[in-house]
């Protein structure tokens, strides 16, 4: 059944190399503004792959986090939804 399931789903998401160049500037730039420790940039590695992944399809993210994706709504113009909203 499981694999049933996966034949007539939609493709997968998955950032491409693009998006990981970009997301290097991203941790770059919004990084070095923030002042930001590497731990602080690896876990914003993680929200810019989604945020431009799911700017690519038009799609919003929801999340919890508000704190890095806050970064990345003004940079890339992307809806963010999370609870408060």
């Amino acid at each position: 059944m499981v694999a049933a399931l996966y034949r007539i789903a939609q493709p997968l998401w998955e950032p491409t190399a693009a998006d990981w160049w970009e997301t290097g500037r991203l941790v770059r730039d919004i990084g070095d503004a923030e002042h930001w420790e590497a731990s602080e940039r690896r876990e914003f590695q993680n929200d810019a792959l989604i945020a431009l992944t799911a700017r690519r399809y038009g799609a919003a993210v929801v999340t919890h986090n508000r704190g890095g994706f806050s970064h990345l709504s003004r940079r890339l113009g992307i809806r963010v939804i999370t609870a408060s909203d």
